[in-house]
Protein backbone atom coordinates (compact mmCIF):
# COMPACT_ATOMS: atom_id res chain seq x y z
CA UNK A 1 0.00 0.00 0.00
CA UNK A 2 1.17 3.37 -0.92
CA UNK A 3 2.39 6.10 2.11
CA UNK A 4 -0.36 8.53 1.88
CA UNK A 5 0.91 11.92 0.74
CA UNK A 6 2.14 14.94 3.07
CA UNK A 7 0.07 17.63 2.02
CA UNK A 8 -0.94 21.07 3.73
CA UNK A 9 -4.18 23.11 2.71
CA UNK A 10 -2.92 26.84 1.86
CA UNK A 11 -5.61 29.47 1.51
CA UNK A 12 -5.68 30.64 -2.35
CA UNK A 13 -5.25 34.39 -1.95
CA UNK A 14 -5.22 37.23 -4.23
CA UNK A 15 -1.15 37.68 -4.63
CA UNK A 16 -1.00 33.91 -5.79
CA UNK A 17 -3.42 34.78 -8.48
CA UNK A 18 -2.22 37.83 -9.45
CA UNK A 19 0.96 36.28 -9.90
CA UNK A 20 -0.31 33.16 -11.43
CA UNK A 21 -2.15 35.44 -14.16
CA UNK A 22 1.12 37.37 -14.86
CA UNK A 23 4.29 34.29 -14.48
CA UNK A 24 3.96 30.81 -15.51
CA UNK A 25 6.38 29.77 -12.60
CA UNK A 26 7.40 31.62 -9.18
CA UNK A 27 7.93 31.52 -5.50
CA UNK A 28 6.13 32.72 -2.77
CA UNK A 29 6.49 32.60 0.82
CA UNK A 30 3.12 30.97 2.60
CA UNK A 31 3.30 29.59 6.11
CA UNK A 32 3.95 25.31 5.09
CA UNK A 33 3.42 23.11 8.36
CA UNK A 34 5.88 25.40 10.22
CA UNK A 35 8.72 24.38 7.62
CA UNK A 36 9.17 28.49 6.86
CA UNK A 37 9.95 27.08 3.23
CA UNK A 38 8.74 28.76 0.04
CA UNK A 39 5.74 27.43 -2.36
CA UNK A 40 6.47 26.36 -5.80
CA UNK A 41 3.96 27.34 -8.52
CA UNK A 42 5.01 25.76 -11.69
CA UNK A 43 3.73 26.00 -14.93
CA UNK A 44 1.09 23.34 -14.92
CA UNK A 45 -0.86 25.21 -11.59
CA UNK A 46 -4.00 25.11 -11.41
CA UNK A 47 -4.22 23.05 -14.34
CA UNK A 48 -7.81 24.07 -15.44
CA UNK A 49 -8.73 25.80 -13.13
CA UNK A 50 -6.81 28.87 -14.28
CA UNK A 51 -9.83 29.82 -16.40
CA UNK A 52 -11.29 31.09 -13.45
CA UNK A 53 -8.09 32.87 -12.24
CA UNK A 54 -9.74 36.80 -13.66
CA UNK A 55 -13.52 36.01 -11.68
CA UNK A 56 -11.40 35.11 -8.29
CA UNK A 57 -9.54 38.12 -8.83
CA UNK A 58 -12.42 40.24 -8.81
CA UNK A 59 -14.42 38.20 -5.81
CA UNK A 60 -10.73 39.22 -3.77
CA UNK A 61 -11.36 43.10 -4.17
CA UNK A 62 -11.18 44.13 -0.54
CA UNK A 63 -10.71 40.30 1.36
CA UNK A 64 -7.10 39.32 0.98
CA UNK A 65 -8.45 35.15 0.12
CA UNK A 66 -10.37 33.40 -1.95
CA UNK A 67 -13.07 32.19 0.35
CA UNK A 68 -13.19 28.47 0.23
CA UNK A 69 -10.65 27.98 -2.32
CA UNK A 70 -6.73 26.45 -1.07
CA UNK A 71 -3.69 25.62 -2.91
CA UNK A 72 -2.66 22.18 -2.10
CA UNK A 73 0.80 21.48 -1.55
CA UNK A 74 3.78 19.43 -1.00
CA UNK A 75 5.22 19.94 2.68
CA UNK A 76 8.26 18.19 1.81
CA UNK A 77 8.79 20.11 -1.68
CA UNK A 78 6.68 22.75 -1.11
CA UNK A 79 5.62 22.27 -4.21
CA UNK A 80 1.89 23.65 -5.28
CA UNK A 81 0.37 20.24 -6.43
CA UNK A 82 -3.19 21.41 -7.67
CA UNK A 83 -6.22 23.49 -5.84
CA UNK A 84 -9.65 22.33 -4.16
CA UNK A 85 -12.08 24.53 -2.85
CA UNK A 86 -15.85 24.76 -2.27
CA UNK A 87 -17.98 25.94 -5.59
CA UNK A 88 -20.30 28.99 -3.58
CA UNK A 89 -19.72 29.94 -0.07
CA UNK A 90 -18.13 27.46 2.18
CA UNK A 91 -20.67 28.67 5.19
CA UNK A 92 -23.83 26.57 3.87
CA UNK A 93 -25.37 23.14 5.39
CA UNK A 94 -24.78 21.70 1.90
CA UNK A 95 -21.76 22.77 0.15
CA UNK A 96 -20.40 21.30 -3.36
CA UNK A 97 -16.20 20.92 -3.70
CA UNK A 98 -13.58 21.28 -7.33
CA UNK A 99 -10.40 19.44 -7.18
CA UNK A 100 -8.45 19.17 -9.51
CA UNK A 101 -4.48 17.98 -9.28
CA UNK A 102 -1.25 18.87 -11.95
CA UNK A 103 -1.26 16.02 -14.23
CA UNK A 104 2.20 15.30 -13.25
CA UNK A 105 1.20 14.38 -9.89
CA UNK A 106 -1.46 12.32 -10.92
CA UNK A 107 -1.70 8.60 -9.41
CA UNK A 108 0.05 9.59 -6.52
CA UNK A 109 -3.15 9.84 -3.83
CA UNK A 110 -2.74 13.22 -4.02
CA UNK A 111 -6.37 14.17 -5.27
CA UNK A 112 -7.72 11.60 -2.18
CA UNK A 113 -5.87 13.25 0.46
CA UNK A 114 -6.39 16.72 -0.76
CA UNK A 115 -10.64 15.60 -0.29
CA UNK A 116 -9.86 14.72 2.78
CA UNK A 117 -8.45 17.74 4.14
CA UNK A 118 -11.06 20.24 2.89
CA UNK A 119 -14.23 17.51 4.07
CA UNK A 120 -12.51 17.42 7.39
CA UNK A 121 -11.92 21.32 7.34
CA UNK A 122 -15.86 21.32 6.09
CA UNK A 123 -17.02 19.38 9.13
CA UNK A 124 -14.97 21.56 11.38
CA UNK A 125 -16.37 25.45 10.86
CA UNK A 126 -19.76 24.03 11.96
CA UNK A 127 -22.33 24.90 9.61
CA UNK A 128 -21.46 22.40 7.07
CA UNK A 129 -23.66 18.70 7.20
CA UNK A 130 -23.17 17.58 3.59
CA UNK A 131 -20.14 18.21 0.97
CA UNK A 132 -21.39 17.25 -2.59
CA UNK A 133 -19.59 16.94 -5.49
CA UNK A 134 -19.90 16.13 -9.53
CA UNK A 135 -17.62 13.88 -11.56
CA UNK A 136 -18.03 12.96 -15.31
CA UNK A 137 -18.53 9.61 -15.87
CA UNK A 138 -15.72 9.56 -18.35
CA UNK A 139 -13.30 9.70 -15.50
CA UNK A 140 -13.39 7.35 -13.34
CA UNK A 141 -10.22 8.24 -10.86
CA UNK A 142 -12.30 10.97 -9.92
CA UNK A 143 -15.17 8.80 -8.73
CA UNK A 144 -12.49 6.74 -6.67
CA UNK A 145 -10.88 9.75 -5.02
CA UNK A 146 -14.29 10.43 -3.71
CA UNK A 147 -15.42 7.00 -2.85
CA UNK A 148 -12.25 6.38 -0.99
CA UNK A 149 -13.58 9.45 1.42
CA UNK A 150 -16.40 7.87 1.67
CA UNK A 151 -18.96 9.81 -0.79
CA UNK A 152 -21.73 7.87 -2.27
CA UNK A 153 -23.66 8.49 -5.67
CA UNK A 154 -26.74 10.06 -5.04
CA UNK A 155 -27.84 10.92 -8.63
CA UNK A 156 -27.08 11.54 -12.28
CA UNK A 157 -27.41 14.73 -14.32
CA UNK A 158 -26.42 16.14 -17.89
CA UNK A 159 -24.19 19.05 -18.80
CA UNK A 160 -22.77 20.95 -21.08
CA UNK A 161 -19.66 18.47 -20.64
CA UNK A 162 -21.78 15.41 -20.36
CA UNK A 163 -23.25 13.01 -18.31
CA UNK A 164 -22.32 13.89 -14.57
CA UNK A 165 -22.51 11.51 -11.70
CA UNK A 166 -23.42 13.33 -8.19
CA UNK A 167 -21.81 12.24 -4.56
CA UNK A 168 -22.73 13.47 -1.38
CA UNK A 169 -21.00 12.79 1.91
CA UNK A 170 -22.63 13.68 5.59
CA UNK A 171 -20.35 15.45 7.52
CA UNK A 172 -23.04 14.04 10.89
CA UNK A 173 -25.09 11.52 10.92
CA UNK A 174 -28.85 11.74 9.39
CA UNK A 175 -27.96 15.09 7.54
CA UNK A 176 -27.41 13.64 4.14
CA UNK A 177 -31.43 11.86 3.96
CA UNK A 178 -32.70 15.15 4.88
CA UNK A 179 -30.23 16.76 2.30
CA UNK A 180 -30.75 14.19 -0.77
CA UNK A 181 -34.38 13.37 0.20
CA UNK A 182 -34.20 9.46 0.82
CA UNK A 183 -32.21 7.12 3.37
CA UNK A 184 -28.55 6.97 3.77
CA UNK A 185 -26.97 5.21 0.82
CA UNK A 186 -23.98 4.31 3.03
CA UNK A 187 -25.94 2.02 5.14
Amino acid sequence: MKEPPHIVLVALDAEIVRRRLSADDFRLERPIAGTGRAVHFGPEFPGEALAFYPTFLEQAVGRSIVEGSYVVVDIGSGEALGQVGTIGSPHRATVEIGYGINAAFHGRCIATAAVSAIVTLLASNGTVDVVTARTSVTNPASGRVLEKNGFGVTGREESDEGELLVWALATAPGHLAEAVGHRHPFR
